[in-house]
Order: C-alpha cells, then structure tokens, then sequence
C-alpha cells in the first residue's frame, strides 16, 4: 500500500491486551503539534480469522475532536473494504495482524484528537467476524470503550490504563499567507512601486545630463 512517508502518530502494539472492535467501540486520543493532512492509516489487531477472510471485510473509521477528555465532533469519517491485511507472524491473544488502508487527504489542524476503529460497515454495525483491537502503551489519556455493549460513542475508560496500537501517516500542511498578511504585501507593493519608478525616472534623467555634458 503506497501512503504518505511521514509517521505522525506512533503507537506500536505491546501485547499486553486487546479490545473488541466488532461487537463493541473503542478509541484512543493522540495529539498533534502541527497541522497536517493525514493520508493513510494502520492499526494491529488480533483474530483467529485467516488474513484472506480479513482482507474481504469493511472497516470503519472516524477522527474526532476533543471535548473535555471525551470523544467530541466529528472530524473525518469514512469506511472501505481497500485493506492490506499482512499477518505479522507475532502470537497474541490469537494471531497477530497488521491492516492498512489509505483515506482521501483530511486537514487537521494543531490541536487534540480521538481516533476510532471499527469491523463493520458503520461504527455501529458488525461483521458478524470478531477482530480485537491491539493494545499499546497508555498515550495522553486513556482508551476509550463503550462498555457496556452499546452503539453509541466510547465513553467508559479502559482498566487497567492503556492505550491502543496505531499509526497516522501524511505531510505537513503548506504554510498559506493568511488574508490580512495578503493585504500587508499588497500595501507595501503599492508604497514601493512610485518610489522605484521615480529612481528609475531620475537614473534616466541623470545620464541624459551627463552624455550632453560630454558632448
């Protein structure tokens, strides 16, 4: 799977849990300290399922602001049954896997995020396949479940304190002057264009002066 070459989240599975992606809702936050456009995304999970059957299913997706600690609205969501399924060959609870998939260009601005994935073609559908989600170290705050089983949005911490395993990529936004700093050049160009003229006009004027001088 081609995807954009910068990491901007990194959160490697540690083995120590895994969390239901198909009958329930999970979502860990990350932080970003510069804006970006997120390109493509990688989670681990587990499953007793073969890579071939994984790589057949629809996955879910959804980034969300932060709201007091909470998952807020909605910042980009989307699904796609495009998976690169690769088995790790790491044991976890079951077998482990890694799955990729690239997203149309999402904008995201400096700020605090939740991420969520989901085995269904809607956060709040199943595959009728189970998949669970791998753990990581805990990041920020902690993952977010929605337990009891529920369809709404993951609210209840994860105990013990984790986090979960996934990666961001994409490429720094490109730095575009803002409509006020637009205008400021504007202004200086017009202050600066007679002024060019004039010396040009007087430059002229002078080696007129001095070619009739020679004469």
């Amino acid at each position: 799977m081609a995807r954009a070459a910068t990491i901007l989240v990194d959160q490697q599975p540690n083995g120590l849990n895994e969390f239901n992606i198909t009958n329930y809702r999970a979502a860990d936050d990350f932080i970003l300290n510069d804006a970006f456009t997120v390109g493509a995304m990688r989670f681990w999970a587990d499953s007793l399922l073969s890579g071939n059957v994984l790589a057949t299913g629809t996955y879910s997706w959804a980034i969300y602001q932060d709201s007091a600690g909470l998952l807020g609205s909605v910042a980009g969501s989307g699904n796609t049954s495009a998976v690169t399924v690769t088995d790790t060959g790491v044991p976890g609870f079951s077998e482990r896997y890694q799955l990729d998939f690239t997203i149309d260009p999402l904008n995201l601005a400096v700020g605090h995020y939740w991420i969520e994935f989901h085995y269904g073609p809607t956060l709040s559908t199943t595959s009728g396949n189970f998949l669970f989600w791998d753990s990581a170290a805990a990041n920020n705050l902690n993952a977010r479940w929605n337990y009891p089983y529920g369809t709404g949005l993951p609210t209840t911490a994860m105990d013990p304190t984790t986090g979960l395993a996934f990666q961001l990529f994409g490429s720094a936004q490109s730095a575009v002057p803002e409509p006020g700093s637009m205008g400021l050049i504007a202004l200086g160009l017009i202050l600066v264009l007679p002024s060019a003229c004039y010396t040009l006009r007087s430059n002229a004027s002078a080696t007129r002066n001095m070619v009739v001088s020679l004469k």
